[in-house]
């Protein structure tokens, strides 16, 4: 009875927090490609790292993730107003 007392308030057993850290992760990972999101793992070579590291210093951005986001997305506004002033 005592248990349950201090259950009564908190997450239920077995909530996605009660998981061990490479259980969420995995859950997170097959929720995130289920919306149709690409996993991208690989890795730069040292002089695209450096360019990466610059890019990110520039933006003011604290991730590399961000960074390639961030980069991903003005590659394809380029290409798009490209496309847009040929056509």
């Amino acid at each position: 009875m005592e248990e349950q007392k201090r259950r009564a308030g908190g997450r239920p057993a077995g909530s996605g927090e009660q998981l061990p850290a490479r259980d969420r992760a995995r859950q997170s990972r097959q929720s995130r490609a289920a919306q149709g999101s690409t996993r991208l793992d690989f890795f730069l070579d040292p002089a695209q790292a450096g360019q990466l590291a610059e890019l990110m210093e520039q933006w003011g951005m604290s991730t590399r993730k961000e960074a390639v986001q961030h980069a991903l997305s003005i590659v394809h506004q380029t290409i798009s107003k490209t496309r847009k002033a040929t056509a």
